[in-house]
């Protein structure tokens, strides 16, 4: 238990902003990390290209 406490007495005031501020999205961020997931999937069957 005092393992779990001390962060949240840490880290109060932020998560006591985040349950007041409820309008913030992480979207973009998950947008952003899907496009590189696609990319990646997408870019599996390419061959290595040296840039010189």
């Amino acid at each position: 238990m005092k393992k779990i406490a001390k962060p949240i007495r840490q880290y109060q005031l932020l998560i006591l902003n985040w349950f007041r501020e409820k309008t913030i999205s992480n979207g973009v961020v998950n947008g952003l990390n899907n496009k590189t997931k696609v990319l990646a999937i997408k870019s599996y069957g390419c061959k290595n290209v040296s840039l010189e």
